[in-house]
């Protein structure tokens, strides 16, 4: 009976009714759009939708025509205008969760042999068989044992007839709601409200009106821990008010968004954080970050891809910022500096970092650059993804032999007024190596390399240049010893090389002569690379 009325076909090109209003989300061949005008377009007649589309390339102008300003769009080609009949105002959880998952009859149920083979000859698995089609489309077909709900871009605009949706489907755990029609957190609230048991919600790609009175929806999220919110152009304060809804939540991913200022969260937000994803957003100053660091039960924290360069806490000592944050993922930032990653050894729990595509990386050899962390950072146990065992004591111990000379020399200073400030500037950039020293003794004068006091001394300057990329030429100071390999993922990062690159060199001596350089694992010196010569990138 609840089948058959929930299948009951959908009128889609509706006249303008009582439903429809400025605000309300439509779609209208494949693309979805917000309704911002709803009246007349002089000289036309009749009634038109002002709409704004989520892609902005799908429209035509900004809502103004003819000189006269109808709407007012974000971009400047987002908005268009649309008769009402052509648009769909979508359908109700309830019959998307049909359409996707309802039995259908047939060995394939309902998937499309072209399109499988099609994949087949695309992954070159002539003699795969697909079988077994028809029975998990009778295990999904029993509504009422999903636990796993996926009804992302199906044109989903609310919770259809109350309480058909908890009858339908009373064990769902899992619910992707993104790119759809919902356009307001009360119509999520009354999809949610009827999964008793419902702990996550993905709810990206949704353009969602704030609430006004979000305290009044508690009741309706109070099971839900988990909550995937990105590209809903929200900024902080925006997300800050939501989460008033989400007394429960322990993991928050809203990567993508319009975040660029953070604020500590008022009493009783985020009480129960544990991760938080805010990967993509443009924060780019740390001292945003730490307005967080009161989140004390916060222990994984992601701004990868957020435009930071430089990472400071305040104090000398460790900091009681991030109480327990023990996994942070930095990869993919503008970090260029050996002090931001000694900073982070003031972070009590840090136990695991991800800092991949950060310049710092390109100062030093892979190798040699793994052990400069390590030797930083005190308590890690992961390294991108790889465990930091026995090879802790001996990157402590080589990194003392690197600056071993250094923290001689400036010990045996005569005393002098600016002994102490160079003394100083040593520690900021050293801040561990007092640690170390008492830890492992300074390593023998014979162990010590009698290397340059200055880098400039001992640096040479190489040009890097593409013939595939021939507006772009970048200069790099680099030490003999650096390997091709690290040369190569220098290159791939600057050119935007689509794989590894094959590096060759010009040298200054010999301009007219190019020297292919096949052995990744050799180094400058292995090649005879010097100052002032040109390698070669193609891929």
């Amino acid at each position: 009976m609840l089948k058959d009325v929930l299948k009951a076909p959908m009128t889609f090109h509706q006249e303008v009714s009582s439903d429809v209003k400025v605000g309300t989300r439509v779609a209208c061949d494949g693309n979805c759009g917000t309704v911002k005008y709803i009246g007349s377009v002089s000289p036309f007649e009749g009634i038109w939708f002002g709409v704004e589309w989520d892609n902005p390339a799908r429209g035509k102008h900004d809502g103004s025509y003819d000189k006269v300003r109808y709407f007012q769009t974000r971009h400047p080609t987002s908005g268009s205008f649309v008769r009402p009949h052509k648009v769909s105002l979508g359908q109700p959880i309830t019959c998307a969760i049909i359409e996707r998952y309802g039995a259908v009859e047939g060995d394939m149920a309902g998937v499309n042999k072209d399109n499988l083979e099609s994949l087949k000859h695309e992954i070159k698995a002539r003699f795969i068989e697909m079988v077994g089609f028809d029975k998990v489309n009778k295990q999904q077909s029993h509504f009422e044992d999903l636990k796993i709900v996926s009804v992302c871009k199906m044109m989903v605009n609310g919770a259809g007839p109350p309480g058909h949706l908890q009858r339908m489907c009373p064990n769902v755990r899992e619910l992707d709601l993104s790119k759809n029609l919902l356009n307001t957190w009360e119509s999520v609230a009354e999809i949610a409200v009827q999964l008793e048991f419902l702990e996550n919600l993905t709810i990206s790609d949704n353009i969602l009106m704030v609430p006004h009175n979000p305290k009044a929806l508690q009741d309706h999220f109070k099971s839900l821990k988990y909550i995937i919110a990105a590209k809903m152009s929200y900024d902080w304060f925006q997300i800050l008010q939501c989460a008033i809804m989400w007394q429960k939540l322990e993991l928050l991913k809203v990567p993508r968004n319009s975040i660029s200022k953070l604020e500590a969260p008022p009493p009783g937000v985020f009480s129960n954080l544990r991760a938080l994803d805010l990967s993509g957003n443009l924060i780019e100053n740390w001292e945003e970050i730490n307005k967080l660091g009161t989140i004390s039960s916060l222990q994984q924290l992601n701004v990868s891809a957020v435009g930071i360069s430089m990472i400071q806490f305040p104090g000398e000592k460790k900091t009681d910022l991030f109480p327990s944050l023990s996994l942070l993922n930095i990869c993919d930032n503008n970090i260029d500096k050996w002090e931001s990653i000694s900073e982070l050894n003031k972070l009590k729990s840090i136990e695991d970092l991800r800092i991949r595509n950060n310049p710092v990386l390109d100062l030093e050899s892979l190798e040699t650059t793994r052990q400069f962390i390590i030797a930083r950072i005190a308590n890690l146990k992961m390294l991108n993804g790889m465990k930091v065992c026995e090879e802790r004591r001996g990157a402590e111990y080589d990194y003392l032999k690197k600056f071993a000379l250094e923290w001689i020399s400036l010990d045996g200073l005569p005393s002098a007024p600016d002994k102490d400030s160079q003394i100083q500037q040593f520690l900021c950039a050293h801040p561990r190596f007092p640690e170390l020293i008492t830890k492992h003794g300074l390593p023998e004068l014979s162990e010590l390399k009698k290397m340059p006091m200055t880098l400039a001394e001992n640096v040479i300057n190489i040009k890097f240049v593409s013939p595939q990329c021939p507006e772009k030429t970048y200069e790099k100071a680099l030490f003999p010893t650096t390997e091709v390999m690290n040369l190569q993922g220098f290159a791939k990062r600057a050119f935007r090389a689509k794989k590894t690159p094959k590096l060759s060199y010009i040298s200054c001596k010999m301009p007219g002569v190019e020297h292919p350089m096949p052995l990744f694992t050799r180094n400058l010196n292995f090649y005879a690379v010097e100052d002032g010569d040109t390698i070669i990138v193609r891929w």
